[in-house]
């Protein structure tokens, strides 16, 4: 069996295993050609928003604080899983649709398996790499910690909107030298500071290239985002 079918058949797996609302729900498979068939999701994905194509209306910061909200509590849910953890193990925006309501919903699991083949190549290597953890890359082994390091990067990148290639580096430049305001995503309007600062140096936190230094995902990444998420806007500008 090729490596894309076992990576096709584990991610049928955990889509029929798992039902969360930020999960992409499955209603047709189609095994002789390797396909699903998702819910339809009016806004696509996540890529699709933050470089707005098609014309596409800017994301508000409001919105993109949910969705980062919405990514995490998907990964709180995957990470809890018994007996053990489930890692998406690709988690970037184009794997990240976006319903009617601007809600998220995780789809595409499994797919780094396609990087563990002996002489595979994985298809769009250039993208994925960015959002893939080092770690995984050098010892071949996928962790919950591999899931918070692509969030990292995601965070920085709906932050500033700017490309994932040596994001981090510029965001830490940034705060290092007290221009962050100059690399927050002006689409987005007015991104509260504080904010944008706590969500700078959370996504910074995620990407720190030795997995123990990343930070637990429920007592310091959603400790930092669920107020974010939940908070009315309003408390903002009070």
């Amino acid at each position: 069996m090729s490596p894309f079918s076992n990576a096709w058949l584990l991610q049928v797996s955990i889509l029929k295993k798992c039902r969360h609302p930020n999960i992409v729900t499955i209603i047709g498979i189609c095994s002789e050609a390797s396909a699903l068939v998702y819910e339809w999701l009016p806004n696509g994905n996540l890529e699709d928003c933050i470089v707005s194509s098609n014309n596409s209306p800017p994301l508000p910061w409001c919105k993109r604080t949910q969705i980062i909200g919405d990514v995490c509590c998907t990964l709180l849910f995957l990470h809890a899983n018994k007996p053990s953890a489930l890692v998406h193990g690709d988690l970037r925006p184009c794997n990240i649709l976006i319903d009617a309501n601007y809600r998220s919903k995780l789809c595409n699991f499994g797919m780094s398996n396609l990087f563990l083949a002996p002489g595979a190549f994985p298809p769009n290597l250039n993208v994925r790499l960015p959002y893939m953890d080092p770690e995984f890359l050098t010892t071949g082994e996928l962790t919950p910690q591999s899931d918070i390091y692509s969030l990292g990067v995601i965070i920085l990148r709906l932050l500033t909107g700017m490309s994932p290639l040596s994001i981090a580096k510029k965001v830490a430049s940034a705060l290092e030298s007290d221009s962050l305001h100059l690399m927050i995503d002006k689409s987005a309007g007015d991104w509260p500071y504080t904010q944008a600062k706590q969500l700078a140096v959370l996504g910074l936190s995620c990407v720190e290239m030795t997995p123990e230094k990343r930070p637990d995902l429920l007592t310091q990444v959603w400790k930092v985002i669920e107020p974010m998420a939940t908070r009315p806007l309003v408390a903002y500008f009070q």
